[in-house]
């Protein structure tokens, strides 16, 4: 039976953390040929790639199964080296999260927040849409995953978080101009909109729910900030799917209107991590879960 050889599987994750063989090798102290040596030995071995020399670099379905393995081993190894000498000091445990751009905007920093410092944690944020960051999770390059699909696959442990309202919001000025006569679909239709990226589906789901309207039937904008999806709304750009929680200021100042008070948008998250997650994974884990809980918007249905 063939083995694992984990200095092979190190550099896979240090080229993948890292996006770079030049990177890699810096981080590891060695050549940048050595790292490719160690690649193409994984390879070797199991007689197929392990990564797509693309840019940004990707992982094949087999990197993807031996750079999970190899994290869920550093972080069990960590917690008994933590077990076995507690009186010796913990280095920083670095913790990719990948979670959407609304949450890292609003809830997530301050529930992370007091936990850096105690937990001596590292984290690295990776940002995607919420409905693709589970496959993130699955690919092994994130530790946890905030994401809107209530189930995971086997392994991996799914608790929800809340919810985040949206609401169609613009401009008193935008308003006056593209819908004089009220929030139709015809105006919906000439009237500039926004989305975060081209993944960002939330809008067109809920024009295509609301108005029947489909996505490429109106002009849309894409700005890759929430801070700037704001702006553009205040400057009269455009009008938004925006969540309630990061323009509350603004809706009571009257600077930013709710056009369609009749429809909201709920959209559920979850917290998806590794099932047997320990020490202070599992800490940080909790705790992001029971500050959700309290602070996100609790729904019955």
């Amino acid at each position: 039976m063939k083995e694992l050889d984990y200095k092979l599987l190190r550099a896979l994750h240090t080229v993948m953390l890292e996006g770079s063989f030049e990177k890699a090798a810096n981080k590891l102290s060695i050549t940048q040929s050595a790292v490719s040596q160690r690649i193409k030995q994984l390879e070797q071995q199991f007689a197929e790639p392990v990564l797509l020399r693309t840019q940004p670099m990707s992982l094949t379905q087999l990197g993807s199964t031996l750079l999970t393995h190899f994290q869920q081993v550093n972080q069990l190894e960590s917690d008994l080296l933590a077990d076995l000498f507690p009186n010796e000091s913990k280095g920083p445990l670095s913790v990719a999260i990948a979670l959407n751009a609304d949450s890292v905007a609003g809830w997530f920093i301050p529930a992370v927040s007091s936990l850096l410092e105690s937990l001596n944690i590292e984290l690295d944020l990776q940002i995607a849409d919420e409905s693709l960051t589970q496959e993130r999770l699955k690919n092994g390059e994130v530790y946890a995953a905030v994401s809107s699909q209530s189930k995971s696959s086997s392994g991996y442990r799914v608790r929800p978080l809340g919810t985040l309202r949206y609401f169609l919001g613009a401009s008193p000025t935008f308003i006056a101009k593209h819908f004089p006569h009220g929030v139709t679909s015809d105006a919906l239709r000439k009237a500039p909109t926004m989305d975060f990226n081209q993944y960002d589906q939330l809008q067109s789901n809920f024009l295509q729910a609301n108005f029947g309207i489909l996505r490429g039937e109106y002009p849309c904008h894409r700005i890759r900030s929430v801070e700037a999806m704001t702006q553009m709304v205040l400057h009269n750009c455009c009008y938004a799917l925006l969540p309630e929680f990061l323009v509350e200021k603004e809706l009571a100042s009257g600077a930013i209107i709710n056009i369609l008070p009749q429809n909201t948008f709920d959209h559920r998250l979850y917290w998806h991590s590794w099932t047997l997650e320990k020490g202070r994974l599992k800490m940080l884990s909790q705790h992001i879960v029971d500050y959700a809980h309290k602070h996100l918007l609790q729904t019955n249905d």
